[in-house]
């Protein structure tokens, strides 16, 4: 939305997307390794390859001479790309898995397939059908190479459909329109080559990937009001924090809400609302990662993530946030990198505040905008915003309105982003109790400093987000949660009001 973070912005930190348009489930890619120039053709323009990155269907990766890049999938099976090589990704889903390679060579060792579970890789020439093995497919001027180092393939030439099976320690080379020549053993100089390629991720490595993987699953992808529900009843047997309620919205509906802190895992935690309307369903969820695992009193981290006062800089520091807020059909995401804590005073210091590195801000699937920041020493030295279209090209800054709708003594904010392309989206944020009645400065004043903390516990927040990118129930999406969970959690600390004269 603007120029700062969102989602729970007033209380704690961010949210936001990935619409899938189709229902099928999708299994997920990311680049583990990188060496060297690589490049990924995704959303109608090249990038620079970052180690982390999810790969998308038809996302095209490309590496230079002398570069290559491992990608690891979320069965555990791993990809190496060498160099000089250009390699598609045509099908992601729960029953097919295929790399389309369009010119080099790579290896893949996949894991165990279950029965009516697909992984192949297709040249122009070839589909080479896997089955829980090591091998290696090699294309060049038209000819296709399939060495076989463990398990087997069932290598087949697309124009005349004959195969053939390539057994462990075997090869075959199939020319355009030819049947595949009858599988030869690999050289022994070919085999000694081979040994001094492993391609195997040690133990911390596949569990790094594949925690990021989960977490990126459960935010873009898993946004049913089934899978989220799924998810939630497993998980809130282990929460930490947990609080139900039912009250009145903003709008005189009534909305039954269901908050929980559960750990993610031992480095992460992960904040839950849902929201159950008579018509509708709506939930959000944040997770945060940090430099290490966490303590078994939850908030004391917490309380400390945004900002510390002290001489020393905080034990655990903020690394990562990965956020969604939908109403099943549209999405808002927000993802946040490279966290770390800077001092007031680098010499001498007496309070710390907690940035960024990188935000990313979208709208169904649509990166609107993001900002990168230079970190020079122990300070940022300089932060550079870039704004988008629908088709990812480069836009101006959007039209940008903030107003108080409801008058300047109501907690009822309003933030509207118009961009060049028409595409609008309003974030309107209010402060509530549980009668849906919106709190004003008036009541702030009628707070004295021993009953600040149980009147702050009484409020609630409510968001709502409506763009004309929308597809859900009103085209909006409505999420209020409450401020006593996230208070008992330390995730929210607000103000004492000045005590009345």
């Amino acid at each position: 939305m603007s120029k700062k973070i969102s989602f729970f912005i007033i209380v704690c930190f961010i949210f936001n997307l990935y619409y899938l348009s189709f229902a099928e489930e999708k299994k997920m890619a990311v680049i583990q390794k990188i060496y060297g120039k690589v490049e990924i053709y995704s959303d109608g323009k090249w990038q620079n390859a970052t180690v982390g990155k999810v790969l998308l269907m038809s996302d095209i990766i490309k590496t230079d001479k002398s570069a290559f890049c491992i990608i690891l999938l979320e069965d555990g099976h791993i990809v190496k790309i060498s160099a000089n090589s250009e390699v598609s990704v045509s099908f992601l889903l729960s029953e097919k898995i295929e790399i389309k390679l369009i010119n080099g060579k790579l290896r893949a060792k996949v894991s165990k397939l279950q029965p009516k579970k697909e992984f192949n890789v297709i040249t122009p020439t070839s589909v080479c059908a896997v089955r829980g093995t090591d091998f290696l497919v090699e294309y060049q001027d038209g000819i296709t190479k399939v060495e076989v180092y463990e398990g087997f393939v069932e290598a087949k030439e697309v124009y005349t459909a004959i195969g053939v099976l390539i057994k462990e320690g075997e090869f075959t080379v199939i020319e355009p329109k030819k049947a595949p020549e009858i599988p030869a053993e690999i050289p022994q100089e070919r085999k000694k080559e081979i040994q001094k390629e492993d391609i195997s991720l040690d133990t911390q490595e596949e569990k790094d990937i594949q925690t990021k993987i989960e977490v990126e699953k459960e935010i873009f992808y898993d946004i049913s009001k089934e899978a989220v529900i799924k998810r939630a009843n497993r998980e809130i047997k282990l929460a930490e924090y947990q609080q139900g309620k039912s009250i009145i919205d903003v709008f005189g509906n009534r909305v039954r809400i269901e908050e929980y802190i559960v750990r993610q895992q031992k480095n992460q935690f992960k904040y839950v609302v849902l929201n159950s309307r008579e018509n509708r369903f709506d939930f959000g969820k944040i997770i945060f990662t940090f430099n290490k695992n966490l303590p078994e009193d939850l908030s004391t981290v917490a309380k400390n993530m945004f900002e510390h006062y002290g001489s020393q800089k905080p034990e655990y520091v903020l690394k990562e946030i990965h956020s969604v807020v939908s109403n099943t059909v549209d999405q808002i995401n927000e993802t946040a990198f490279g966290g770390d804590m800077f001092a007031d005073n680098p010499s001498n210091p007496s309070y710390w505040r907690h940035y960024f590195k990188e935000y990313n801000f979208y709208i169904n699937n649509k990166l609107r905008w993001n900002y990168t920041s230079v970190v020079s020493g122990d300070r940022i030295t300089k932060i550079k915003f870039s704004y988008f279209d629908i088709n990812g090209n480069t836009i101006s800054a959007p039209e940008s309105i903030f107003e108080m709708p409801s008058g300047d003594n109501f907690f009822h904010f309003r933030e509207k982003n118009t961009y060049s392309d028409r595409v609008w989206i309003s974030k309107d944020t209010y402060i509530i109790d549980d009668n849906g009645k919106i709190l004003t400065t008036e009541n702030l004043q009628e707070w004295s400093s021993e009953n600040i903390n149980q009147k702050a516990k009484e409020l609630n927040f409510e968001l709502v987000y409506r763009s004309n990118e929308f597809n859900g129930l009103d085209n909006k999406i409505d999420l209020v949660y409450s401020s006593k969970l996230l208070i008992d959690s330390g995730i929210l600390n607000l103000p004492a009001p000045k005590e009345k004269k």
